[in-house]
């Protein structure tokens, strides 16, 4: 099985940033939760000057209204817990596992405090 990364940390620790870079690297599909959250992130990308294809919103990823689009550098997924709730239509989700086996973990740390 090939490996996920997982970028943890709290808001403002940098995993979009993250995201960004590994998708540029692999030319990859960043799937974030709506269309402000795509134009920030195509944004942000281009003033880092890395090439990314254009942003997917969880609608457009959970519909597959990605095929054809001829993919083979993968996706990143911004907010993955936000991903699971948008797929369950509000209803809570109490927990979830996660096969570390598979997963390489990387923690960016807490939010640094603002001066």
């Amino acid at each position: 099985m090939t490996e996920i990364m997982c970028f943890q940390g709290d808001r403002g620790t940098g995993k979009t940033s993250k995201l960004i870079e590994l998708a540029d690297k692999h030319f990859s599909y960043i799937v974030v939760p709506d269309v402000q959250t795509v134009q920030m992130v195509a944004k942000k990308a281009r003033e880092e000057g890395k090439k990314i294809p254009f942003p997917v919103t969880y609608h457009e990823f959970t519909s597959g209204k990605f095929y054809g689009l001829g993919i083979k550098g993968g996706f990143v997924v911004d907010n993955v817990e936000r991903l699971l709730c948008c797929m369950t239509r509000g209803v809570r989700i109490r927990a979830f596992s996660l096969d570390t086996s598979a997963v390489r973990m990387v923690n960016l740390g807490e939010r640094r405090a603002e001066p």
